[in-house]
Formats: structure tokens, C-alpha cells, sequence
């Protein structure tokens, strides 16, 4: 299961990463560029989690507003921890989204894994 969580994950994360660091590279905002890519990730996350990563059986009306709330919330400590980096370090943004990212994917994985597909 966990490696199924880090492949749908790594394709999630690559695709909020990469239209996140295309946005930031054409000179939009970090912080709204994050949100886009976070945005465009959500489909890929969800879809390869609930048929793949955890199979659920479960109805998309229930797993789906309890993937939302976690992946919401998820983005909101992803959004805390990358301000707070691009005011207080010097790392290029494109990085230390990256490193934000990853942080985040393990606080994901267990309240996916408990709560939102159990």
C-alpha cells in the first residue's frame, strides 16, 4: 500500500510542482501558483487513491468530501509552511515547494489512509 500511496502521490505531486514552477518561472506570485498546482493535482490524487492506492470500496459520495476536507487541509499546512519558508530562507521558490510538498505527503498518507478511504 505504501508504495501504491508514493506512486499515485509522486504523480500528484509532480503535476502540482510542475504547473506550480511553470507559473512561478512566467513571474506569478509563489502563493497563487501554489494553489493552481495544488488545484490541478486534486483530480490526480483522488483518482489514483480511492481506485489504486487504497481500492476503496467504498461510494465516491463518501469518500470524496472526506478526501476533500483532508486534502483542504492538507493545503492549508502546505500553504503555512511554504510562506513562512519564502519569508525566513533564501532557497529558490520551484525548491522549497518541493521540500514543502514531500513534508506534507506523509501527514496526507495517514489521514487518507485512516480516515478519508477507511
Amino acid at each position: 500500500m505504501i508504495s501504491r500511496f508514493a506512486m499515485v502521490g509522486f504523480a500528484a505531486m509532480g503535476t502540482h510542482w510542475f504547473i506550480a514552477a511553470l507559473l512561478i518561472s512566467a513571474g506569478m506570485p509563489a502563493l497563487p501558483a501554489n494553489l493552481l498546482g495544488f488545484l490541478c493535482a486534486l483530480s490526480v490524487s483522488y483518482q489514483g487513491h480511492a481506485r489504486w492506492s487504497f481500492a476503496s470500496h467504498r461510494h465516491w459520495r463518501q469518500t470524496l468530501p472526506r478526501f476533500l476536507l483532508a486534502a483542504i487541509s492538507g493545503f492549508a499546512l502546505n500553504e503555512l509552511l511554504y510562506s513562512a519558508g519564502l519569508l525566513w530562507l533564501t532557497l529558490d521558490p520551484r525548491l522549497l515547494l518541493a521540500l514543502v510538498i514531500l513534508c506534507v505527503a506523509a501527514v496526507s498518507f495517514i489521514v487518507y489512509r485512516f480516515w478519508a478511504f477507511a
